[in-house]
């Protein structure tokens, strides 16, 4: 499902940028790139010269690189041993009981974000002043990561797997991108207020595949991110990732299927889609 809704996702979700960008909608052109990074550049050897005499970690002492992936490191350390000890007290509490391993099956990523909380933190309250992240140098190791991420996922698609159940995979496959299709074009520009198609291409095509296919259309959207459209892509991953995002529902949801039944299942996740709903229309009116 996921290859088939990568797939397609990478096909229509160009295909939708184009549209935007001949309508308006959004700007893609060179010149307003190069003007941007122009202006970032400035920008940013303006505040090179601002703050580099308030550092009180230079590098001499040590390698600002070094530091900021150590700091990186960190965060995913954090976030292994937590995975860690949810699966060791879920053997030693819960798997004795005769209850279903969900642990195993639940990723990395929203632990890590956790991760990247305790660490900010760290250097807010404990640090304080003594030692300075540099916002610049975690944004460069950001972009490279997900370049990494993007062409590891791209580069991992297996297409032998649409061979077996095809049939179940193709009407799952059609409905699905039917949903995100219908929920793109009806909900995104009524529930988002300022940017509605830089910020809801990233949902798009994370719904249609994984959270690198989401970020690979943000960036063909908004290269330069002048709708901050990754930073609201971000916020919302710490609330969506450790539950369905591959998270703690996501892992519990067939064993939760199999004993209560897929039609209780499907009540209880659309009456809580219903409240999404609702909370997104109500939140957009008030910022009207």
């Amino acid at each position: 499902m996921a290859t088939l809704g990568i797939l397609v996702g990478v096909i229509t979700g160009i295909i939708l940028i184009n549209w935007a960008s001949r309508r308006k909608i959004i700007e893609v052109d060179e010149a307003s790139i190069e003007k941007a990074q122009e202006e970032d550049t400035h920008c940013e050897f303006e505040d090179r010269e601002e703050e580099e005499p308030r550092r009180p970690m230079m590098p001499e002492s040590i390698e600002a690189l070094s530091l900021h992936l150590a700091l990186l490191g960190g965060a995913i350390g954090i976030g292994y041993f937590l995975l860690e000890g949810l699966i060791y007290l879920e053997r030693v509490l819960f798997l004795p009981l005769g209850w279903e391993g969900i642990m195993d099956y639940l990723p990395l990523f929203p632990l890590a974000m956790l991760g990247g909380i305790v660490i900010q933190y760290i250097f807010k309250h404990i640090f304080k002043n003594n030692l300075v992240i540099d916002r610049k140098q975690i944004n460069r190791l950001q972009g490279l990561s997900l370049d990494i991420l993007i062409v590891a996922a791209l580069g991992s698609l297996d297409l032998q797997v649409l061979g077996q159940y095809w049939e179940a995979i193709v009407l799952l496959a059609l409905i699905g991108i039917l949903w995100n299709l219908l929920a793109f074009a009806l909900l995104a520009p009524r529930m988002i207020k300022n940017y509605w198609f830089q910020r809801g291409i990233g949902d798009y095509g994370q719904s249609m595949g994984m959270v690198a296919m989401g970020l690979l259309l943000i960036r063909v959207a908004d290269p330069q991110n002048r709708s901050d459209a990754l930073t609201a892509f971000g916020y919302k991953q710490l609330l969506f990732e450790p539950v369905v995002g591959g998270g703690l529902f996501t892992s519990a949801s067939m064993p939760l299927i199999a004993q209560l039944g897929a039609g209780t299942i499907l009540w209880v996740v659309g009456l809580v889609m219903l409240f999404w709903l609702i909370l997104g229309f109500n939140l957009r009116r008030k910022i009207a």
